[in-house]
């Protein structure tokens, strides 16, 4: 598992509180992933693990490997 991107956008109120609370649920003190997230990443994030799978809109994957204009937060659902 690695980082691909971020997404920022399409979260309403009521998404980000139950987001949060099933995230609280899965806090962990360390990364999940296989490499470090970029440095612009790994400043502002705290880890969970990894159980949930998020729909992302988004235009395409860039020659790197990252995801180019991830626009719209369109939800999760539990991988357990």
């Amino acid at each position: 598992m690695r980082c691909i991107g971020e997404v920022g956008t399409g979260f309403t109120a009521a998404t980000r509180r139950s987001i949060r609370a099933a995230l609280d649920r899965v806090r962990r003190e360390t990364s999940p992933l296989d490499d470090p997230p970029p440095a612009s990443v790994a400043r502002t994030v705290w880890w969970v693990e990894p159980v949930f799978v998020a729909d992302i809109e988004y235009r395409e994957i860039s020659g790197d490997g990252l995801l180019r204009h991830p626009s719209l937060w369109m939800g999760y659902e539990t991988g357990r």
